[in-house]
C-alpha cells in the first residue's frame, strides 16, 4: 500500500514537506472517499499542509510550477495520479517507483485537467530557516576542530586517512539515518536525487 502513494511522498520529498508516512497512510485509508484524490487532499489539510486540487487546461502547463501531481490517463484501464517534475525543457513522470521521461506531447493526450499542489506554510520555512542556521554553525565548528586535531597529529598519509576515512563513513551514516527517520535536509535531498531516476529509498 505504500508503494501506491510513492508519486506523492516523492513530490512531498522535492517541496521539502515533511509528512509521517505511516500516520499519513492510516488517516488517507480512514477517509470515506478514498483512494480519491480529495482523500489525499483533506489528508494532507489535516496534516496541515497547505494544498489545492484544482482544473488547469493544457494551454496553461507552462504556468505551472516544475513539481506538481497530476491524473493522467492510462490506455485501455482508469486514470492513475503521477508526480510530474520538469527539468529545463523536458518532463519527467513517477509513478510507483519508476520515473520517466515523457514528452510534452504526450503529456498532453493524458491531460486530464486535474492538478494537486501542495507548499510549506509559512511559519515552518522560519522554523527550517533557524534551524539551518544552527546546522551550518556546528557543521562549521566541527569541521574547524576535525581539521585542527588531524594536522596537530604529524603523521603520514596513513595516518590521516585513519582519521578521514571513518569520518566520510560516520558522515554518510548520520545522512543514511536522517534519510530513514524523516529529517529531511536539502544536502540529503541533494545527494538522494543526484538523478531523476534515483532515489536513497530504491
Amino acid at each position: 500500500m505504500n508503494d501506491f502513494f510513492n508519486f506523492l511522498f516523492h513530490y512531498l520529498e522535492k517541496e521539502e514537506i515533511l509528512l509521517d508516512k505511516p500516520e499519513f497512510l492510516f488517516q488517507v485509508q480512514s477517509h470515506p472517499n478514498y483512494p480519491s484524490l480529495l482523500a489525499i487532499s483533506d489528508t494532507l489539510s489535516f496534516f496541515n499542509i497547505d494544498n489545492a486540487a484544482i482544473r488547469v487546461e493544457f494551454a496553461e502547463i507552462d504556468d505551472m510550477p516544475d513539481r506538481f501531481i497530476t491524473l493522467l490517463s492510462e490506455h485501455l484501464s482508469i486514470p492513475h495520479l503521477y508526480f510530474i517534475e520538469k527539468k529545463d525543457s523536458s518532463y519527467f513522470a513517477t509513478k510507483d517507483k519508476k520515473t520517466v521521461e515523457i514528452t510534452k506531447a504526450s503529456l498532453e493526450s493524458r491531460w486530464n485537467n486535474v492538478v494537486l499542489l501542495a507548499e510549506r506554510s509559512e511559519e515552518e520555512r522560519i522554523i527550517k530557516n533557524k534551524k539551518q542556521q544552527w546546522h551550518w554553525f556546528l557543521s562549521s565548528l566541527c569541521l574547524v576542530l576535525f581539521v585542527t586535531i588531524v594536522f596537530l597529529f604529524a603523521g603520514s598519509l596513513r595516518t590521516y586517512s585513519f582519521f578521514i576515512f571513518p569520518t566520510i563513513g560516520l558522515l554518510f551514516s548520520i545522512a543514511s539515518l536522517k534519510d530513514l527517520f524523516g529529517a529531511k535536509s536539502k544536502l540529503i535531498n541533494s545527494f538522494c536525487n543526484i538523478t531523476a531516476s534515483t532515489s536513497c529509498d530504491s
